[in-house]
């Protein structure tokens, strides 16, 4: 029996786990034994409950952890400041991926935001395939070369260049000082972090990479996410005195933003359901045509019914609302949102939340809930025969084709 490892070392959510799930199945059904190295297990038997998966703790850097700002400069500066800041600590976590490699002895290894995980395997013979988002993987620029920068951008801003060159020059250095401890080779650029990388499987459309079109020859497949966390039904509060019989989904993250949603959905009058993730007070008493929940529930149901869809600008829900063709605003809240947003705003998928006032908030929202979306968008036209299990059986025949 030829086995399978996921390892998931960065990030949170079901963004995560829902297409491990899915490629799972498909190696389960030709034989594989699957494992999963998981940087959370908590909760996580709600995914994997009806499959055959093996369960094992991630090596997961927790201390003094920083996520991805507006503010950061490069994949170095993300990195280094989610566990490469200390090259001791760096270097035991390299070495607790390789006892994980060595345990479970794997065929194929799938890193999703991985990169502690994938330079750890360097030594390691089976083949290895890079999923999860595209955002875990920034193409290299034309520039890199002579910066010294692996930017998530074309190029980093004038005044910000010499703290990004020092952050990626003292970022490669913790990891040379680390690879050097563990008898690996050592990289002469951040970017060599991907090198062992033989196939690359992103979680999403083309039309959903953040960096859009990738000028690079690497063997790169685009499978969006279809699975549900939930089939709870969703139940809409009651419309009675609204405007208007016209529905209102949010996913949002527990920030203080969301205030700046519900005043502008207690502005519209709309039958509207919430969906916070984590943990949130709120103080104000609010109308009987909102509610929250606190549980997922079933997108499938959701993209039927409702008419507009807020989120913080996560790949997979606005991927799915684009392809169920609704129209949708987007409230980022962290870098990779950021530049997702700004990508899709481009192409007229989304629009930015207006958080200027609720005023101006009800404002956008009614003028949304008018378009007609009776007729197929290009985008749903494009992929109406898309099938997700036909995609991944043909991407594993050619991916296990050489084992």
């Amino acid at each position: 029996m030829k086995t399978a490892l996921f390892c998931w070392e960065l990030g949170a959510g079901l963004g995560h786990l829902t297409p491990i799930k899915q490629l799972s199945k498909e190696l389960i059904r030709r034989g594989y034994k699957v494992w999963l190295a998981a940087r959370d297990l908590h909760n996580i038997h709600h995914i994997f409950h009806d499959i055959d998966i093996n369960l094992i703790a991630a090596p997961v850097n927790r201390n003094n952890i920083n996520k991805a700002s507006q503010n950061t400069l490069s994949y170095a500066d993300l990195i280094y400041h989610i566990g490469y800041k200390d090259k001791e600590s760096l270097s035991n976590h390299i070495k607790g991926w390789q006892g994980i490699f060595e345990l479970v002895n794997p065929d194929l290894i799938f890193f999703d935001h991985s990169p502690t995980a994938i330079i750890a395997s360097q030594n390691y013979k089976a083949k290895k395939i890079l999923m999860g988002s595209p955002f875990s993987r920034p193409p290299e620029t034309e520039n890199q070369e002579s910066t010294g920068v692996f930017s998530f951008f074309d190029h980093a801003k004038t005044d910000k260049m010499p703290q990004a060159q020092s952050i990626e020059k003292e970022t490669l250095n913790n990891i040379n000082y680390a690879c050097e401890k563990n008898n690996l080779t050592q990289l002469h650029l951040i970017s060599n972090i991907f090198s062992p990388i033989n196939f690359e499987i992103f979680n999403c459309l083309e039309e959903f990479d953040h960096f859009g079109p990738r000028n690079d020859q690497t063997n790169r497949y685009y499978l969006p996410t279809t699975s549900s966390a939930s089939e709870k039904k969703p139940e809409w509060p009651n419309t009675s005195g609204t405007k208007t019989e016209k529905k209102i989904f949010a996913y949002l993250k527990a920030r203080p933003n969301i205030i700046t949603v519900i005043n502008g959905l207690i502005a519209s009058k709309t039958s509207a359901i919430l969906y916070i993730a984590g943990r949130f007070e709120l103080k104000q008493q609010l109308p009987a045509h909102i509610q929250i929940i606190h549980q997922p529930v079933c997108m499938q149901s959701i993209l039927k019914e409702c008419d507009l869809l807020i989120s913080n600008a996560n790949l997979n829900t606005m991927q799915q609302t684009a392809l169920a063709g609704k129209p949708q605003l987007a409230l980022p809240i962290q870098l990779e949102q950021e530049i997702l947003l700004h990508r899709l705003q481009e192409q007229g998928v989304v629009e930015r939340f207006d958080t200027r006032s609720p005023q101006q908030s009800q404002i956008q929202i009614q003028r949304l809930l008018e378009v007609d979306i009776t007729g197929r968008t290009s985008l749903q036209e494009r992929y109406e025969k898309h099938d997700n299990d036909i995609e991944i059986r043909n991407i594993f025949n050619e991916v296990l084709s050489s084992l």
